[in-house]
């Protein structure tokens, strides 16, 4: 499955889930943010209009939804059911370690994020 290629909902939970890796170790790295540019661009949001509004309706989504630990786990079980299939949910796993490893240091709690993404989609 290619990120262009998602539905509006699948974009939606991955740009969700990207925020909350990024934001897990409570420090946000200029590689991360980069990397989060070119992943609303791979997104097929080609102009940077879209891809802000696209990053500020995410963010405010989030900031909704994710008070404390019961509430992010939740948010997270919700996200992965977006994605049925194995390669669908490999992709996102995938998509979401790369955006961790950019600013070549991956906190415990950015560990312990994508191992409970992991979880909730079954892998």
């Amino acid at each position: 499955m290619k990120l262009a290629g998602m539905t509006n909902l699948q974009r939606q939970a991955l740009l969700d889930l990207a925020l909350l890796a990024m934001y897990s170790d409570a420090h946000l790295a200029s590689a991360e943010d980069e990397r989060l540019q070119r992943l609303l661009t791979e997104l097929g949001l080609a102009s940077e209009s879209e891809r802000d509004y696209e990053l500020d309706t995410a963010i405010a989504r989030i900031r909704r939804e994710s008070e404390g630990a019961d509430h992010r786990r939740s948010l997270i079980t919700r996200m992965a059911h977006q994605f049925p299939t194995d390669e669908e949910k490999q992709q996102v796993c995938a998509t979401l370690e790369e955006l961790l490893k950019s600013d070549e240091n991956v906190a415990p709690a950015e560990n312990q994020f994508l191992a409970n993404v992991r979880q909730a989609m079954g892998l």
